[in-house]
């Protein structure tokens, strides 16, 4: 009983301990982790704080209790602004997100909080393949680029080959097929991206298909070349993470990219992959070039 009082010090926390010794003498961790004597515990001893007990028992039941007991910590002049502008957000208990995933239940911190993305993420995985429909949209992407940083991206859907095979007689616009329930996801595949990388003038466009797993992997590449400051072609040969699911055998994990220079003639040919699929073309130096993973998935002309 007398764990559910407080917690025990592990290996971890007494050797972080030691290695502040001082620090923690001299300040008011010594009252957490201090003897009576004054002297670190050690691992193996308890540490209590009935203060902060008392606080989240009074927290649960009160709206104002949390700024009251937070006020006489701050200057003085200072206690009285707080507690106003407190006072006007008030403190919120909400029901957790409840996934149902097979016999287990997810329990997640509900909106703005990403519980709500993670649990989309896991339903994607382990869902079974609709019956009598394509795993992913089929999507196309049109991307024009020229030497002078000019880049145009186009994206459409008929979600099969050919949509409904309807031409409209006025437009002139096949129509898609597409019957799904509109909803965040009917368009999850269609997120064109142009970036401008800074000073150096490189002007890049990017369109993936693959429904769902469109957006990872265009986050992926911009992840690349931003962040991680890889060159355009290797940005897109990384190995990307791919969320597979619905089929047997099927697993997330990260699948290598085969290279992926339409620029230089590579990638012609050859049998079409499973998704995701990025074009990218890019304006850079006077010059244009484009790739694309798998190389094969993409025509090009011009380059």
């Amino acid at each position: 009983m007398g764990d559910l009082a407080g917690f025990r010090v592990d290996r971890e926390l007494a050797a972080a301990l030691r290695a502040s010794a001082g620090t923690v003498k001299a300040s008011g961790l010594c009252s957490l982790f201090c003897d009576g004597a004054g002297e670190l515990k050690g691992r193996g001893a308890l540490v209590t704080h009935p203060r902060l007990a008392a606080l989240l028992r009074a927290v649960a039941s009160g709206d104002d209790t949390l700024p009251r007991a937070l006020a006489p910590d701050l200057p003085p002049a200072e206690r009285e602004p707080f507690l106003r502008a407190m006072g006007g957000l008030g403190l919120e208990l909400q029901s957790p997100l409840a996934v149902r995933l097979g016999h287990t239940w997810l329990y997640g911190a509900p909106a703005p909080a990403a519980g709500s993305l993670l649990a989309s993420v896991l339903q994607e995985v382990r869902a079974p393949p609709r019956p009598g429909a394509a795993p992913a949209p089929v999507g196309s992407h049109l991307a024009v680029a020229d030497s002078q940083g000019n880049v145009l991206l186009l994206s459409a859907s008929l979600n099969s080959s050919f949509g409904s095979r309807v031409l409209a007689p006025a437009s002139g616009v096949v129509l898609s097929d597409l019957t799904a329930p509109t909803g965040p996801g009917l368009l999850s595949w269609a997120c064109p991206l142009v970036l401008s990388l800074g000073e150096e003038g490189t002007v890049v466009g990017l369109g993936a298909t693959g429904g769902s797993a469109a957006p990872l992997a265009l986050a992926q590449a911009v992840i690349n070349q931003v962040y991680l400051g890889q060159p355009l072609q290797e940005a897109l040969e990384t190995p990307w993470l791919q969320l597979g699911g619905g089929g047997a055998g099927a697993f997330p994990g990260c699948g290598p990219c085969p290279p992926s220079n339409l620029s230089g003639g590579e990638g012609a040919g050859g049998a079409p992959q499973a998704g995701p699929w990025v074009l990218q073309v890019a304006s850079q130096g006077g010059h244009a070039r484009a790739f694309a993973a798998p190389a094969a998935c993409c025509h090009h002309e011009g380059y």
